[in-house]
């Protein structure tokens, strides 16, 4: 803001002053955020001051600038008037000033001091000028109150703490007497308006239900303030909690490590996170989620090895030995095997049909980061037969990759395990989060730290216990052995549990096996013939025949006491529920297993069992996920 004084006097006489302001529009706009704010500035307006004296003089006031400041910054901002002339910021002067010659200017009042109106014929105020202003019409002391010239740091004007327009008028006042020359004098002012700092509050949230998570970063407060650019560095240490790795932050809630907002610090070694601040809204608070992975129970499955066999992973065992490890297992008794793939451990057991069997449901991730690509030295994936390959495989050397693209299998039960209120009978706070019962993929759901026990004292309830931890299992006096046989898995629809691409492509045939599965190298998906009712080709119907739980292979119905045994040792076969058209279903109550075949190109058979039902061989559609039960090829 330039501002001019103009005389046209001759000297020795004072008969008038004029002062012109010519005021420009000069003003600062804020860094810009993620969600950023405006501010505009503009100036109107032409004071002019004309100063007609007696002797002794009269302090004058000129006409107003105005300017108006608009914004959508919510944190407000900050206005401040800045002279800074060339020669002297506290002067009004005539080009070179007087130290160079030039004639006498107008010299600021006394720093600090507040010229009242009642005093303007002071004639101490002789060759003084000062500034007042106000603001939106509002009268306050400085309507009627001049003030020194600002100073070289700059005058604070207003401060708003949120977003507030303005309307502010600015004057300038000065006296002259006879010792002031006669000179066109001049100064420069400076508006700079700039947006407060935004605060910010950044929370981080367990996300664990009831279980005791420690080790969590301290939260930010709204007493921090972000700026353009500006990260928070996440604490490199990562929260811990019983039986889950953790997996980094997520900006929406989530019930594990599958994140459908933004993904922060995945690695938890403290990577930086760029504020999103929205500059526009009066609060910024954020709450980080944190993910988990569930890991294999702290106490492993079980604890027995097989004795007199050197085998400590379920890929160990192999055509070759396979006698030789039965002849050592003792019937019904649970031993522990680990799979080399994620190295959980399962508990396995040579059951009444004489075939080894795992005892629990499968907790195989696939797809994904950070999950190792399956091959054939690992897996049940076979050149030979009528096995699928497309475009998830490989063949590289003679080993065959079956590698599912994240896209395909990051479907999760969504929610926390101790929000999921309805895990028993489903329904809408139960829905899937990325899943479709779509067969042309693979999908698998995480069943994330579900634990369904049974009771073991009633042949008739429909409903077993519902744990949402292994520690509240635990907890409620069972055995870390009983509470990891009771743990839920993973859901697979059958295109994941055949471990293929596209389980069209197979099936075209009624009766056909996959040769395929996501089971363990020397392990595959038990049969589901239904129409061939023979040991071999119906084998959940033959082991339970052969455990007592139904009296004929094809029976519907339970034996004696089999509704309640079919549950518990050694069988183990949890009521886990299934994942069907976006909702998880039945949870506690219905439990289903996939067999390895095919009924036609668009259903599969498998066995279940629900209230005093029992089928160990029905069909439905392929894109419903299911649990997956092992057994020794």
């Amino acid at each position: 803001i330039e501002g001019r004084c103009i005389t046209n006097i001759p000297a020795g006489t004072i008969t008038g002053l004029i002062m012109a302001l010519a005021i420009p529009a000069l003003f600062i706009v804020p860094d810009s955020h993620a969600t950023s704010s405006t501010i505009t500035v503009g100036i109107t307006g032409r004071p002019v001051l004309n100063l007609k004296t007696t002797t002794d003089g009269v302090f004058g006031d000129s006409g107003d600038a105005t300017v108006t400041v608009e914004t959508t910054h919510a944190a407000g901002y900050n206005l401040t008037l800045k002279a800074s002339g060339a020669y002297n910021p506290t002067s009004l002067d005539t080009n070179g000033g007087a130290s160079s010659g030039g004639t006498i200017g107008f010299t600021s009042l006394t720093t600090g001091t507040l010229i009242d109106a009642s005093t303007f014929d002071n004639s101490t105020y002789n060759g003084k000028w000062g500034y007042r202003y106000s603001k939106d019409g509002t009268t306050t002391d400085n309507d009627n109150k001049y003030r020194p010239s600002p100073s070289t740091s700059g005058d604070t004007l207003d401060t708003t703490s949120n977003s507030d327009n303005g309307t502010y008028k600015l004057s300038i006042g000065a006296r002259a007497d006879t010792n002031t020359a006669i000179a066109e004098y001049s100064n420069t002012f400076v508006f700079a308006v700039t947006g407060n700092p935004t605060p910010y509050a950044i929370t981080y949230n367990a996300n664990a239900g009831t279980d005791t998570v420690t080790n969590m970063p301290t939260n930010h407060t709204t007493s921090d303030t972000g700026a353009s650019g500006d990260t928070v560095t996440i604490a490199s240490t990562k929260p811990e909690r019983d039986g889950y790795e953790f997996k980094g932050w997520c900006s929406t809630t989530t019930s594990d490590d599958t994140c459908s907002g933004t993904t922060y610090n995945p690695d938890g070694a403290g990577t930086a996170l760029t504020l999103t601040i929205n500059e526009t809204s009066s609060t910024n608070s954020y709450t980080l989620y944190a993910m988990w992975k569930s890991a294999a129970p702290s106490t492993p499955a079980c604890t027995t090895s097989i004795p007199n066999v050197n085998i400590t992973y379920m890929q160990d065992i192999t055509s070759s030995n396979k006698d030789t490890v039965i002849s050592n297992m003792a019937k019904n008794t649970q031993y522990a095997l680990k799979d080399n793939r994620d190295n959980k451990t399962y508990c396995v057991a040579l059951l009444a049909d004489n075939n080894i069997w795992m005892t629990q449901n499968l907790d195989l991730e696939i797809g994904g980061a950070g999950v190792a690509d399956l091959t054939s030295e690992n897996t049940n994936l076979t050149t030979s037969g009528s096995g699928v390959y497309s475009t998830d495989y490989t063949n590289s050397g003679g080993v065959i990759t079956w590698k599912p693209t994240a896209a395909n299998t990051n479907a999760t039960v969504t929610g926390t395990p101790a929000t999921i209120t309805n895990f028993a009978s489903g329904g809408p706070s139960n829905s899937v989060s990325g899943w479709t019962n779509d067969k042309s993929k693979p999908y698998m759901a995480e069943g994330a730290d579900h634990y369904v026990y049974t009771s073991g004292s009633s042949t008739t309830s429909t409903l077993d216990t519902i744990y949402n931890s292994a520690n509240e299992c635990t907890a409620a006096g069972h055995s870390a052995e009983d509470c990891a046989h009771y743990h839920v898995g993973n859901y697979y629809n059958w295109t994941a549990a055949i471990a293929s691409s596209a389980s069209s492509n197979i099936g075209s045939t009624r009766y056909a096996n996959a040769a395929n599965s996501i089971c363990p190298k020397g392990w595959r998906l038990p049969k589901g013939t239904a129409s061939r009712d023979t040991a071999i080709t119906r084998e959940f119907g033959q082991l339970w025949y052969a455990a007592g739980i139904t009296s004929s292979l094809t029976a519907t119905s339970y034996a004696t006491d089999g509704f309640l045994n079919i549950r518990q040792s050694p069988l183990f076969f949890v009521r886990g529920g299934r994942v069907d058209d976006t909702m998880f279903r039945e949870g506690a109550s219905e439990g289903y297993w996939y067999s390895s075949t095919a009924y036609s190109t668009a259903a599969a058979y498998y066995a279940s069992f629900y209230g005093t039902y029992i089928v160990s061989a029905t069909t439905n559609p392929r894109g419903i996920g299911y649990s997956v039960r092992c057994i020794v090829q």
